[in-house]
């Protein structure tokens, strides 16, 4: 897993610029795993995350 976690640091900060897929891979699996604690779907842990975002988005404060 830590080698996963370091590809994606490195996607992130431009270092290794491959099509995404490890990326989206990394994502679906946290979905997964976020969904599983919660005795939820996929689907529906999806629209908890975006609402919870979008809260967060709205919260923020002008600097």
């Amino acid at each position: 897993m830590k080698n996963k976690e370091k590809k994606l640091q490195d996607s992130l900060s431009g270092k290794r610029l491959e099509d995404g897929k490890e990326i989206l891979e990394f994502e679906d699996q946290a979905l997964r795993n976020i969904a599983e604690k919660l005795k939820i779907s996929t689907e529906t842990a999806k629209l908890h995350i975006a609402n919870a975002l979008h809260a967060a988005d709205r919260a923020k404060t002008p600097l």
